[in-house]
């Protein structure tokens, strides 16, 4: 089998609402990570255009991992949703991994008060494995435009955290893990 075959694919940038997390992590408190697996929809001109649907995976033993491992939405996912004009293309071989994020590293990034983000944008990324995973970046609604947060103290133009492509990665390994 030939692995270097030429494919592009147009990646979107994702739109996660703090309002649909929020939902996610009041229905599922025991929840500590958020996994997620690509979805192939059409795009606007027809083509295939890669989604991500979010799981929220978690364990009915608590923390401790491999026992009762479980995902609580997993017949519902949420849908994060392509957001505006950007895309990255990617040149095959590329891998389409699950990827995830820590309960911890969202609540930061979702942060609190007036900081409060409305969204979290997904900025898609290729790791040295050729791995697709994604920068996530809070984002205020301004205007009716989306807009980077980056919180005070930060003078990061690239205020974010990355998910985790498994492989290699694995739940234990994800930052923030059980917090």
């Amino acid at each position: 089998m030939n692995l270097n075959t030429t494919v592009q694919l147009n990646l979107p940038h994702l739109l996660y609402s703090v309002a649909d997390i929020q939902n996610t992590l009041a229905e599922y408190p025991q929840l500590d990570c958020f996994m997620f697996l690509q979805n192939f929809n059409a795009g606007s001109d027809g083509s295939p255009t890669l989604h991500l649907l979010s799981y929220a995976h978690g364990n009915t033993q608590g923390s401790t991992l491999g026992y009762n491992e479980v995902y609580y939405n997993a017949s519902n996912p949420d849908a994060l949703a392509p957001f505006g004009n950007f895309t990255v293309a990617v040149d095959a071989p590329f891998i389409l991994a699950p990827n995830g994020i820590s309960k911890a590293q969202i609540v930061e990034l979702i942060g609190s008060g007036e900081a409060l983000a409305d969204a979290l944008i997904f900025v898609p990324k290729i790791s040295p494995e050729n791995c697709i995973y994604y920068r996530v970046r809070p984002a205020q609604l301004v205007e009716g435009n989306y807009e980077f947060v980056v919180p005070e103290g930060h003078n990061d133009g690239d205020y974010g955290d990355d998910t985790n492509p498994s492989p290699p990665a694995t739940i234990q390994s994800i930052r923030g893990f059980g917090n």
